[in-house]
């Protein structure tokens, strides 16, 4: 178990997450957080991405918006084990990845298969192309799209994060 201290940097840098009944909550450091209810979610994946800090995060895909939560947020594994245990067969798995990687979780039909497709910023500013601090846009994969919007197909956007 961690001591007080680690928990409160954790919070301070990562925000806390929380499982009450089946209401999944998550408090940002220095921002407005969310709450939903298990029954809301349609999705959930996670992604890493090439950052400093937090660089692993688990999104939430309900009928018309998305959550998402830092991994190295407060009271992440005791949370991760209900969350698991309500939407059996859920593994991470991109621990291992240091680039801009994403998966599906839950639903069972699109275990295993990437959330997001990543594309270099199109135009970079000047100063990015100078710098090689390029943009990674994320876009959802069709699969995903067509299981979130069957009606339609669309795509949303994201920012991978």
């Amino acid at each position: 178990m961690a001591d007080d201290e680690t928990i409160r940097r954790k919070e301070r840098s990562s925000g806390r997450i929380d499982l009450a009944g089946d209401r999944l909550s998550y408090t940002p450091p220095h921002a407005t957080g969310w709450s939903v209810e298990l029954a809301e979610i349609r999705l959930i994946a996670e992604e890493t991405i090439e950052a400093m800090g937090d660089d692993w995060f688990i999104h939430l895909a309900l009928q018309s918006e998305w959550y998402s939560f830092p991994f190295y947020a407060a009271g992440f594994q005791e949370v991760w084990d209900r969350l698991a245990e309500r939407f059996p067969g859920m593994e991470l798995e991109l621990f291992r990845s240091a680039s801009f990687a994403s998966r599906v979780l839950w639903p069972p039909e699109l275990r295993g298969k990437p959330l997001f497709d990543y594309q270099p910023e199109a135009n970079p500013p000047f100063w990015r192309r100078l710098t090689g601090l390029g943009h990674i846009e994320s876009t959802l994969t069709t699969t995903v799209a067509a299981f979130l919007h069957p009606s339609d197909g669309r795509e949303q956007s994201s920012n991978g994060g």
